[in-house]
């Protein structure tokens, strides 16, 4: 904090119990609004772990399966008889990264549609071939979001309270909307001498890629459950923690 390293929240457990807790720096620099262990924060790509979570639900369920192909549900995309939910997840699909395509700055600050941001992905040439490699994409939980929804009928918001925020008792943990500074929700800054603010994304665009806001109480409380088996299976999540070049599904290795 004193050599403006960080502004954030930071909740760390130790046996299921919460050891420490700390907020440092502003959610709104220009109003000199600190944050604190309830204040929101926008969790970007934190958000896959969520949606792959659900996946594996509804797989349990039988709603869906690992090789299910992404032409059962959006076959205009290309390689779509090829790409299977489990190349969506361990980001081996070969499908374009929209967040890399040239145009993504001009527009991600505007509300999109799905089928408008469905649109831009059916335009995107494939990468490589399904299965030959592995390469990070949001375009994959993009569209696993979107299945989500097709498969159970609900919304995101709606499936994500159903299958994880409320048998958890999560009670700040969801789909993100414009910041509300009002509401204790942070907005988001890179350090460049100063705290600038930057560009604020529209969450209409991001969705089960990178929508979701919550605490860092919240995220433990979470992460501590799926590893509890409290959300779905040990079979599920040894799958889930099933790496291949680095790349689980939803889940990242990462060495300390």
């Amino acid at each position: 904090e004193k050599h403006n390293k960080f502004m954030g929240s930071v909740n760390l457990y130790k046996d299921g119990l919460s050891i420490y807790s700390n907020a440092i720096g502003f959610q709104n620099v220009d109003d000199n609004q600190v944050n604190d262990s309830s204040t929101l924060f926008r969790v970007g790509s934190i958000t896959k772990m969520f949606t792959a979570t659900m996946i594996f639900k509804l797989i349990e369920n039988e709603k869906i399966t690992l090789d299910d192909k992404l032409s059962e549900y959006y076959p205009e995309i290309k390689n779509a008889k090829k790409i299977t939910i489990q190349n969506l997840l361990n980001h081996s699909s070969g499908l374009a990264n929209f967040t890399s395509i040239t145009d993504y700055t001009q527009y991600m600050t505007q509300k999109h549609s799905k089928e408008e941001m469905l649109s831009k992905i059916i335009a995107f040439e494939p990468d490589f071939t399904p299965g030959d490699k592995h390469e990070y994409s949001n375009t994959n939980y993009l569209l696993l979001g979107y299945i989500i929804e097709k498969v159970t009928g609900k919304n995101y918001q709606e499936a994500l309270s159903q299958i994880i925020t409320d048998p958890l008792s999560l009670e700040n943990t969801r789909i993100g909307e414009k910041i509300d500074g009002s509401a204790n929700q942070a907005y988001s800054y890179r350090f460049m001498g100063a705290w600038f603010a930057l560009p604020e994304t529209d969450m209409s665009i991001p969705q089960g890629a990178g929508a979701i806001i919550s605490t860092a109480k919240d995220l433990n409380k979470f992460i501590r459950s799926l590893f509890q088996e409290k959300i779905i299976s040990r079979q599920s999540l040894d799958k889930m923690n099933e790496m291949s070049d680095g790349f689980g599904h939803g889940i990242f290795e990462y060495n300390f």
